[in-house]
């Protein structure tokens, strides 16, 4: 989360330099001045993506590397700002919506809410979840929360379809 965040920062202000950090100088140092070059033109126009008008969804088509395989995955994200939104839990949060698919679990969706200190995570799911595994996210959520001084609580929620879709 704390990752994902960062990158949402990066993003909102078009900078591919406070997300890479040493990362864009060893492209240009490589050789790769093009790449480079081409990701900061990129973030940029993400950047001024994210000045949609406060309670509207933005959207952040986001790469992911497994390997080497490139798997793109959907980020939302909606500032309610101070104190105002249509969602009366969400008024003065920010909310965002992560989907993605895992090769052996399928699809997944986290929809998280963030407000001052508050950090609620909702982990839904096309297919129960291994106990193991919400045990382990479990303790990730609550060890992440404690560092960072939130409270908050994880949940999970087995669907057959997605009850949240910022593209509707």
């Amino acid at each position: 989360t704390t990752t994902l965040l960062f990158f949402m920062v990066a993003l909102r202000l078009g900078d591919a330099g406070r997300w890479l950090g040493g990362g864009q100088q060893d492209l240009e140092n490589a050789g790769r001045q093009d790449l480079a070059g081409r990701l900061t033109e990129r973030f940029a126009d993400l950047g001024r993506t994210a000045d949609a008008p406060r309670g509207q969804w933005q959207i952040y088509p986001t790469p992911s590397f497994h390997g080497e395989r490139m798997t793109p995955f959907m980020l939302y994200f909606r500032d309610y700002g101070g104190g105002r939104g249509d969602e009366p839990d969400a008024a003065g949060g920010s909310r965002f919506v992560l989907e993605f698919s895992l090769s052996q679990l399928g699809p997944f969706q986290l929809d998280g809410l963030v407000k001052v200190k508050r950090f609620d995570l909702m982990v839904r799911s096309k297919i129960e979840i291994p106990d193991g595994l919400k045990v382990e996210a479990i303790n990730l959520f609550e060890e992440a929360n404690e560092i960072s001084g939130f409270k908050g609580a994880i949940r999970f929620q087995t669907v057959e379809e997605f009850p949240v879709s910022p593209l509707e």
